[in-house]
């Protein structure tokens, strides 16, 4: 009779171990492949630089403000019932995009399907969570299995879409969903007694308990160390998926390389996780998580050191070593750390906090004229050998300029281009002018006011806005072409010339 009771524990142990990891490997994949799909759909429907990344941002927009109430219902409810019901709806929805082919179609997708892809994989932390109680090595091979899947589904959705078209990707995606859904259903410690807990309309509003109960998680001084270090670890990720690609490309590499470069980099960290166990059985879990997020921001930090292909790719290798071993580490700590009956609100804590930090790195490292990547874009436009090098150089060179590294900043930058789109023009100057109060030095807020000026016929208004512009970045292209029509248009063709 024990044996046999024994035996049957042993079964759902495997059973739950199948399962939990199975909703690892499609929870987070569903994100990097609507990572790729999105931008192609929206270029389809006629969406522009703008709105794209507008799209892509929304994603994270809902899981900044519920991902802790998200991790509470999962608590309360059962992970595996919420979960449930999160796939079923992404899974539905993702199927509406090429339903609802507009751009306020787009945005409003991407705002709902996208919290639904992030708490997807706050549930799938959850379940982990209770399953591993705090064990490194039963997280490394979480891990390992969730970084296999973030890098084999976008593998698979982008030829789908090359064949198949938006229909194909989006149904393939919605089946990724849709099997996270059924896994979570299946999931046996899902059907516990939070699972049993009525359900009340109640219950979908957001508490401010709740988030009371989260960040009182902070007060384990463990908790709040080891949250701070996720966040560290998380604002390197967002660096990985933002700085990086635009420095291969500025630094000439082919789409092979980058490819190459970035497959290298997640397969490395999917690795290091296998590896947890024996290193954590010889080295501290809490040091060895710190060393290993400290190494590397420090490894990736030295990317801009070199450039030959050979060097970024050991450099680019380390990284992801040492990531791949910090991540399941943070979640091993911290699971051990909070009760089972928190590990909901653990993720949604945890999830919140590296939104924050994935926002605000990126923002301090946005370029503007003093980027350093503009350098190598002028000497590959100015040695251009076609036509489409040459404008591939000209839009990445535009696109350091637009940014001006604050959202907010981004945001009047987006208005004031609306508004001289739409030939309001006095309305356009206005959103120029507080964005050059707000900050003096965007250059690309001075040559945008110039711009509406010129449209205005203002010459000596527009002829001083560019000279500040030039004064900021001299190289600028656009403002001497501005600064050329207008002498043109005022009859001085010498000084026509001279600015040409």
């Amino acid at each position: 009779m024990n044996a046999s009771g024994e035996a049957g524990a042993a079964d759902i142990t495997a059973l739950n171990r199948f399962a939990v990891f199975a909703a690892g490997f499609f929870s987070l994949s569903q994100i990097p492949m609507m990572t790729l799909i999105v931008p192609l759909w929206a270029a389809d429907i006629g969406a522009g630089p703008l709105l794209i990344g507008i799209a892509v941002s929304l994603r994270a927009a809902l899981a900044m403000f519920f991902s802790i109430q998200a991790g509470a219902l999962m608590d309360r409810l059962g992970t595996g019932r919420v979960c449930t019901v999160l796939g079923i709806a992404a899974a539905v929805l993702t199927l509406a995009y090429p339903l609802w082919p507009s751009i306020g179609g787009l945005l409003a997708l991407q705002t709902l399907v996208g919290f639904l892809h992030v708490t997807c994989w706050i549930g799938a932390q959850a379940m982990i969570g209770t399953l591993a109680g705090g064990n490194p090595g039963t997280m490394g091979r979480f891990t390992f299995v969730t970084t296999l899947g973030t890098f084999l589904g976008p593998l698979l959705v982008g030829p789908v879409w090359e064949f198949l078209g938006p229909w194909g990707a989006f149904t393939l995606v919605s089946a990724w969903s849709l099997a996270f859904a059924l896994i979570a259903a299946a999931t046996p410690r899902a059907r516990g007694a939070a699972s049993q807990a009525r359900v009340r309309p109640a219950d979908m509003i957001p508490k401010w308990a709740d988030y009371a109960a989260g960040f009182r998680l902070l007060r384990s001084p463990v908790v709040a160390c080891f949250m701070v270090v996720s966040a560290a670890l998380a604002a390197t990720y967002a660096m990985r998926h933002t700085f990086l690609s635009a420095y291969l490309d500025a630094s000439a590499f082919q789409g092979t390389e980058i490819g190459i470069i970035f497959g290298a980099m997640a397969l490395a960290g999917a690795a290091a996780g296998l590896s947890v166990g024996y290193l954590s059985r010889h080295v501290r879990p809490h040091w060895l998580t710190i060393a290993a997020t400290v190494l590397g921001a420090l490894s990736f930090s030295t990317l801009p050191l070199f450039t030959g292909f050979w060097p970024l790719l050991a450099v680019s290798l380390a990284t992801g070593l040492c990531t791949g071993t910090a991540f399941p580490l943070v979640l091993a700590i911290l699971t051990r750390e909070i009760s089972t009956g928190d590990q909901g609100l653990s993720a949604g804590l945890r999830s919140t906090t590296n939104r924050t930090a994935s926002l605000a790195m990126p923002a301090h490292s946005a370029a503007d004229q003093r980027d350093p990547r503009l350098g190598e874009l002028f000497v590959t436009l100015s040695e251009a050998e076609d036509l489409a090098q040459a404008r591939t150089a000209e839009a990445a060179i535009w696109g350091i300029w637009l940014d001006g590294g604050d959202s907010a900043l981004n945001d009047l930058m987006a208005s004031g281009i609306d508004a001289m789109s739409a030939r309001r023009f006095d309305d356009a100057v206005a959103r120029f002018t507080e964005l050059i109060d707000a900050a003096p030095e965007f250059a690309e807020a001075w040559n945008k006011r110039a711009t509406v000026y010129y449209l205005m016929n203002r010459h000596e208004d527009s002829v001083r806005d560019i000279e500040r512009t030039l004064a900021l970045e001299p190289r600028h292209f656009g403002a001497i072409s501005g600064m050329g029509l207008i002498f043109l248009e005022v009859g001085d063709e010498v000084g026509a010339l001279d600015a040409f």
